[in-house]
């Protein structure tokens, strides 16, 4: 015999209090198991000692808490439904660019946000949340009445953090219904927050050549 047990009612305090002095170990609680003289029924509580442990005085506890939990998702499950709620927003981050609207833009960016724009001849321009935004209405201000329209080519969208995504882009431009012959090289990481996504960093390789890049993507 691996065990020795016993059996007691949940309401015998004193068998219950000798079996743990004995170094027995609560097995099993079974809900109204003991017929009493008025014809209810109490709990009853099993004990146990392994015959290991009366041979050596030790005592091995139960795990009661060992039921297998499962995970709210898996990491597989996370990262697409990351991507898929990014994906989401960046259509509609693309939408407020071609309506020519500073106030959503400037919606989907963090306050902390934190640009750099290159341009041709190594200049060099670093902007915070502000002077993005000046930037952006006086961009669109520019451009009233001249049907510009932003074309987004994606090159990778991929996560880089638990709630934050890396996109790369190209992005091409027409004005007047004709298009230009430069091209901007974005690389974004976006950040989602309890408000939704924003953009909290963003690098820029501006006025390309639309005649170099061509080689390297479908545009």
């Amino acid at each position: 015999m691996a065990d020795i047990g016993y059996e007691t009612r949940q309401d015998n305090a004193a068998m219950r209090r000798t079996f743990r002095k004995c170094n027995y170990v609560k097995e099993a609680h079974h809900l109204a198991a003991w017929p009493k003289a008025d014809g209810t029924y109490a709990d009853s509580i099993s004990y146990t000692m392994l015959r290991s442990d009366w041979a050596r005085g030790t005592v091995t506890p139960v795990q009661w808490d060992d039921e297998v939990r499962q995970k709210p998702f898996d990491g597989t499950g996370r990262l697409s439904e990351l991507l898929s709620d990014f994906r989401s927003f960046f259509t509609q981050y693309q939408t407020a660019w071609n309506d020519c609207d500073a106030e959503r833009v400037s919606a989907f960016c963090s306050p902390e946000l934190r640009a750099r724009w290159a341009y041709p001849g190594n200049q060099i321009s670093d902007w915070g949340y502000d002077e993005a935004y000046s930037g952006w209405r006086e961009a669109f201000q520019s451009y009233a009445g001249r049907s510009p329209k932003w074309h987004f080519h994606e090159l990778v969208v991929t996560p880089v953090d638990e709630n934050e995504v890396l996109a790369v882009y190209w992005v091409t431009f027409e004005l007047d219904g004709k298009p230009t012959k430069e091209v901007n090289l974005f690389v974004e990481t976006f950040r989602r927050e309890s408000a939704g996504w924003q953009l909290i960093r963003s690098y820029v390789e501006s006025s390309l050549s639309k005649q170099h890049v061509e080689l390297h993507c479908d545009l």
